[in-house]
């Protein structure tokens, strides 16, 4: 199944593991909007979330 996450699961996934069953999920191939990649971008302040922020994004281009 093919899947577009809105901005609001992936902030909950980052910020408490909510919706960790979708992401971890094998069985779906996910899709990120770019805006939904700016958005993400946006909220990372801190250098631990700028941190995750790249790694999260990495493994969305190694994808590819």
């Amino acid at each position: 199944m093919k899947v577009v996450f809105d901005s609001n699961i992936y902030i909950s996934f980052l910020r408490t593991s909510k919706y960790s069953e979708l992401m971890y999920d094998n069985k779906t191939l996910k899709y990120m909007s770019g805006t939904v990649l700016l958005e993400l971008w946006a909220g990372a302040r801190t250098k631990h979330s700028i941190r995750d922020m790249s790694k999260f994004q990495e493994s969305y281009f190694k994808s590819k």
